[in-house]
């Protein structure tokens, strides 16, 4: 099974918006960025979709996978225990970078790669179900998660003071992956994709105005409401990709080897940015120097990850 170039590219164009944005909230202080380019806020702003939008192409590449794996003649046994270890060692790799100067201490701090990580795993406990009870899980899911983050205050407080919710915000999360899931399936369709794609979008993003009004947006908190609007939103802007990749012949090899090579692109900011930044301080430049260097970091990273690829150098799981 070929790759998917619209995956590709919608994955890459979530890779530098996440880079991009990580670099300028570590560079420049909250207060000195326009309010429309910051992120993991309460309230919804374009930067809070970049999480959530990676954990729903992630459900699509796991569906490709999947009847890759399934076409290949595995056993549903051996691509469970594959997809527990690809996952699992995803947390590992996560806890390692982030907790590096305290795991001395036996300390552990929580990332993004920890988040996708338990998502995956959650999305991957669905995987032999059809749509339709893809569907019904996600969101009995969604349900239970949002009781008990309105009833128990044991439960809000762990999400509401860990970093992106913390490993019961990533349940939330996998409820996207999973929706992601379903997006694959009609992707490997092809001919309903866009109709299909356009009202499963929809009909999330609807959903989510109604339980807005139970427990609103908050990206923090990864709210119900919040992983239906952004998993919708995905379906949509997913849709619009394969629309300018089939229709169009839209192509960026800056996207795409963004898009295949996203796990390194991800490590990369840990040597590059963030364990020099522990010892000279974050947010210490101003929004137009931040902007800049922030650019100029992401660029820095694309010509390390198109040299790796011309020499098949390859971080995946």
């Amino acid at each position: 099974m070929q790759r998917e170039a619209a995956v590709d590219l919608f994955r890459g164009a979530i890779v530098t918006l996440f880079l991009f944005f990580n670099f300028l909230s570590s560079f420049t202080p909250e207060s000195a960025i326009p309010y429309i380019l910051l992120h993991n806020q309460a309230n919804l702003l374009p930067g809070d979709f970049v999480a959530a939008f990676f954990a729903f192409i992630m459900g699509v590449s796991l569906a490709f996978s999947y009847a890759k794996r399934k076409g290949n003649g595995e056993s549903s046994r051996d691509i469970f225990w594959a997809y527990l270890k690809r996952f699992s060692i995803l947390v590992l790799i996560g806890l390692v970078l982030d907790s590096i100067f305290v795991l001395a201490q036996l300390k552990l701090v929580w990332g993004v790669l920890q988040t996708l990580g338990i998502a995956g795993l959650v999305a991957m406990c669905v995987l032999p179900l059809d749509e339709r009870k893809q569907v019904l899980t996600a969101l009995l899911l969604l349900g239970a998660y949002g009781i008990l983050l309105s009833q128990n205050q044991a439960f809000y407080d762990s999400v509401a003071n860990s970093n992106h919710g913390g490993p019961l915000g990533a349940l939330s999360y996998g409820t996207v992956t999973i929706f992601g899931l379903i997006c694959g399936k009609m992707l490997m369709e092809r001919k309903t994709f866009f109709l299909n794609a356009t009202l499963g979008g929809i009909i999330l993003g609807v959903t989510s105005l109604f339980v807005c009004f139970w427990i609103p947006y908050n990206k923090l908190l990864v709210t119900p409401s919040f992983a239906l609007i952004t998993a919708g939103c995905a379906f949509i802007v997913l849709a619009v990709f394969k629309y300018l990749e089939e229709k169009k012949g839209f192509r960026s090899e800056i996207l795409q080897i963004f898009g295949r090579s996203s796990l390194l692109a991800w490590v990369l900011q840990y040597p590059m940015v963030f364990y020099p930044l522990a010892f000279a301080g974050f947010g210490k430049l101003g929004f137009n120097e931040g902007f800049v260097l922030s650019a100029a970091l992401t660029i820095i990273i694309y010509l390390i990850l198109r040299y790796a690829e011309r020499k098949e150098i390859r971080l995946g799981l």
